[in-house]
């Protein structure tokens, strides 16, 4: 892999920039974020100042430069490739150090690991942008769970239709969908009152509770900047919400549900395999099969999907994902209406836990027929998506005082065993007790 002379210029650029930030605008980049300056480096460079607002992306951008860097040294055993990546890490280092040192006043710094000083310093940020005058986090006035039904009501409306596309099992995975959403709303209800008890007999702040019908519009923008919340229901930690969310982990994602014509998976791979692998998805990404990519927002299936390819660091085949994938639908209905239009050419890929709601949805539309030959399997991402109780940023700082980050963790993983076969159905891996006591709650 080696580094060609555009991308050794931009290098040097970049290492040029955080130079002169750091001989002449330390203080400016400290503690200015309301500066406007133009997106690219080298404009940037000419200005002589970066606007806080920039410095995520700036400072991502420059870990996956040095990580090219540090690869190209490896392979090429050029010293000049290792240089560059030692002096990017430790530019990033120490402005990420700096940024942690004033991130938060009201929490003991020295008790975060890592990761969670990356959080604090988001948390502050989020705060800034609510109140310019406040340069601390600081504690909501309120705090709000959050709960919503989950898996869906498993309906069966035609028990052959079920058959065909989940199998002989069907009945099996039918009572561990309806097991589970009863074990879960059980899980948050207990964690309802896990979260008062950690509030204190004081009440620190006030906790109020959400009941919601689904998901969608737990996850909008405004939300989440401006409100304190703690999803009670089973949070995917995907790349897309780690700038905006934490997550305290009781497990991990393992297997996303896809359904595909059985006459494509012969074609395509020889025969109807019940899991796929991450290798065996990728070969339907060739162009001679033009494959449709669909799924349903807000789940997480497009990010996972993306993530996955994004571990093959081949970009002809993120190129190719992306003329596949579509535009994600309003819901497993609308899904239906859309896959019935084109069922050989058509992926469809989705949450475990709402595979009998898709087949009900598969199963009402006008031209259900086209779907005899269908059938659901598991794709095997091979990533590790945490999964746990989701929290903004505006609730972090609530979260990590007063050991109430280890008081949610320990009784979320407590109370989550009885569901670990069910939430195994689902493609969710409760982590094992000794893992737990290695890994707490994280960002990243």
């Amino acid at each position: 892999m080696r580094l060609n002379y555009s991308q050794t210029y931009a290098l040097t650029q970049v290492l040029d920039l955080f130079r002169q930030i750091g001989r002449d605008q330390a203080s400016l980049i400290a503690e200015t974020d309301g500066r406007v300056v133009a997106a690219d480096l080298s404009r940037a460079k000419y200005k002589g100042y970066v606007p806080e607002k920039k410095w995520d992306l700036i400072l991502e951008t420059m870990l996956r430069i040095a990580d090219t860097a540090r690869k190209a040294a490896r392979k090429d055993k050029n010293s000049r490739h290792e240089t560059i990546a030692n002096e990017i890490c430790g530019l990033v280092e120490k402005k990420v150090r700096r940024m942690e040192g004033t991130a938060i006043e009201t929490v003991d710094i020295g008790s975060l690991d890592g990761e969670e000083l990356r959080l604090a310093a988001l948390a502050r940020r989020c705060n800034e942008s609510l109140n310019p005058d406040v340069w601390s986090a600081t504690t909501p006035s309120s705090i709000y769970t959050v709960r919503v039904p989950y898996p869906a009501d498993p309906p069966v409306g035609d028990p052959e239709f079920s058959r065909r596309l989940i199998g002989d099992n069907w009945r099996r995975e039918l009572e561990a969908i309806a097991q589970l959403r009863i074990q879960l709303e059980v899980f948050q209800a207990k964690m309802r009152a896990v979260v008062l008890d950690a509030n204190g007999p004081s009440g620190e702040c006030r906790v109020r509770h959400k009941d919601e019908s689904e998901f969608r519009g737990l996850l909008s923008g405004a939300r989440i900047k401006t409100t304190a919340l703690v999803y009670l229901i089973p949070f995917f930690y995907t790349a897309d919400r780690r700038f905006d969310y934490g997550v305290v982990r009781y497990g991990v994602h393992r297997h996303l549900g896809m359904l595909v014509s059985k006459a494509t998976l012969r074609g395509t791979l020889g025969s109807e395999i019940d899991v796929m692998e991450r290798r065996d998805f990728v070969k339907f990404l060739d162009p001679e099969l033009k494959m449709k990519i669909h799924h349903v927002d807000p789940y997480s299936a497009e990010h996972i999907l993306c993530q996955m390819l994004l571990e093959s660091q081949d970009e002809s085949l993120l190129d190719r994902f992306n003329d596949a994938n579509n535009p994600p639908e309003v819901n497993l209905a609308a899904a239906a209406a859309a896959l019935a239009k084109y069922p050989e050419t058509t992926l469809f890929v989705f949450d475990l836990a709402d595979q009998f709601a898709l087949v009900e949805a598969l199963r009402k539309d006008p031209n259900a027929s086209v779907f005899a030959d269908h059938k659901i399997l598991r794709l095997r991402h091979e990533l590790e998506i945490q999964v746990g109780l989701g929290y903004s940023l505006r609730a972090f700082d609530w979260i990590v005082k007063r050991d109430r980050l280890k008081i949610l963790h320990r009784k979320a993983f407590d109370l989550i065993q009885g569901s670990r076969s069910h939430l195994e159905r689902a493609g969710i891996e409760i982590d094992a007790p000794k893992e737990q006591r290695k890994k707490q709650t994280t960002k990243g």
